[in-house]
């Protein structure tokens, strides 16, 4: 909701022309849904892993959130020479980051329909992200604990947690 309605207020105070066409990740609805991953790995933005389906920023490691395309119908796009390249996969000139996400996704895959397995199914998705970078430390740009916790622990019935981080996360504007 946030981004959406920064996104409108940009759009709105911002765009003299056409406004741009708005698709968000989290519309999937006919007409809406678009390949968010494909279109930051050809704009640049990321390096889509076809293994392990993570967007994987040259900065950010895979812990980033793509959250909404907006296609200007009016512009043109880049010529070849001023096309922005691909990150590169960090994990091409890495034999073990390859092993350690290629192993983490297929924890993460087993049992993945067993409803047996809802509370420790979303720690296995953080675990591929964690994999990316080195066992023995967290990627510098890692969610800070309660983010991980409010964005992959949304399958599970107990919703306290979420409830508790959204008053913190109240309070902290409130402040700010």
């Amino acid at each position: 909701l946030y981004v959406a309605r920064a996104i409108s207020t940009v759009v709105e105070s911002s765009c003299a022309t056409a406004p741009p066409r708005v698709f968000h990740s989290q519309n999937t609805s006919p007409g809406n849904l678009v390949a968010i991953q494909r279109m930051a790995h050809v704009a640049g933005v990321a390096h889509l892993d076809e293994k392990c389906h993570l967007s994987i920023h040259p900065t950010h490691g895979p812990w980033i959130a793509l959250r909404a395309v907006l296609v200007f119908d009016d512009l043109e796009g880049p010529s070849d020479e001023e096309r922005i390249e691909t990150p590169p996969n960090p994990m091409d000139g890495d034999a073990n980051a390859r092993a350690r996400v290629d192993d983490a996704f297929a924890k993460a895959c087993e049992g993945y329909d067993d409803p047996s397995t809802t509370l420790e199914r979303w720690q296995r998705w953080v675990a591929v992200r964690d994999a990316v970078f080195p066992s023995t430390t967290k990627h510098p740009e890692r969610y800070y604990d309660d983010q991980v916790l409010y964005h992959y622990n949304c399958q599970t019935e107990d919703k306290s947690q979420r409830e508790r981080i959204r008053g913190e996360m109240r309070g902290y504007r409130k402040r700010a």
